[in-house]
């Protein structure tokens, strides 16, 4: 987060993306009517190195429906990626929506053991980024050879039907809400953009089920895209429950 100092040293941030703000508001604000549909262009800021896909300031197009959990609304929310994509006139040669779901990535965590789940998170979330053999060498150094191995063959999985891991009853909710959304896609028309890609991680806590990224197909920029459901936030913020699912589309590739 991009802090900073007034004349009168008093600290305050510039909001990094706005889902934590549209939380904090919906907490604040007891009464609105949900299910809601919200849609902002904000100017955002991020502290770090600028790096090409990556600056310290840039408009970003966020979408959240809050109010309802339903896979109904994961499938909505995507289904609006899409159609964004394709108003711009990229069809499914050019662009793709990977997807997974935080359950069953952290079950299977669970399945193996691992104490430390954020370290090992953030390198799955460097899975493409990595050379294979980089990426095995850094998780060997931490789990070992045998974990590493099961890691790499879940991670490779591309069909729901081969995950056939043993997952506990929350990784086993992940993939019946993952069969369903596809389910939901193919009704919407929009599944031949859609792949399953259980190494998406995303760098946000607070994500507690599904969870997408746009990409070109041919990987040359960053994601174009990025969201997925959020349930906790809002009453985590102080607020009554309120379940939601969004995502944010920046302006710098």
């Amino acid at each position: 987060i991009y802090t900073l100092l007034d004349k009168s040293n008093n600290e305050f941030a510039l909001h990094p993306e706005l889902t934590p703000t549209i939380a904090r508001m919906i907490a604040q604000k007891q009464g609105i009517k949900r299910p809601m549909k919200w849609y902002a262009i904000p100017d955002c800021y991020r502290y770090e190195a600028p790096q090409s896909g990556r600056l310290r300031q840039f408009a970003q197009f966020n979408l959240d429906l809050l109010g309802t959990e339903t896979i109904t609304s994961d499938a909505e929310v995507i289904t609006v990626l899409v159609e964004i994509l394709k108003a711009f006139g990229f069809t499914k040669n050019d662009v793709f929506i990977r997807i997974s779901n935080r359950k069953v990535i952290e079950s299977f965590l669970d399945y193996l053991v691992i104490s430390d789940k954020k370290e090992i998170a953030k390198l799955i979330d460097k899975y493409d980024k990595l050379s294979p053999e980089g990426f095995q060498e850094a998780l060997a150094e931490i789990i070992g050879a045998k974990k590493t191995q099961e890691i790499i063959s879940f991670l490779k999985v591309k069909n729901l039907s081969d995950i056939k891991f043993d997952l506990d009853d929350n990784g086993k909710q992940g993939l019946k809400e993952l069969n369903k959304l596809f389910s939901k896609l193919k009704a919407f028309g929009v599944v031949d953009f859609c792949k399953l890609d259980l190494s998406i991680m995303r760098g946000f806590d607070y994500y507690t089920g599904t969870i997408f990224e746009a990409y070109d197909t041919n990987k040359k920029f960053r994601a174009l895209a990025g969201g997925g459901r959020y349930n906790n936030l809002v009453d985590f913020l102080g607020g009554e429950p309120c379940p939601g699912i969004g995502f944010g589309m920046g302006d710098v590739i």
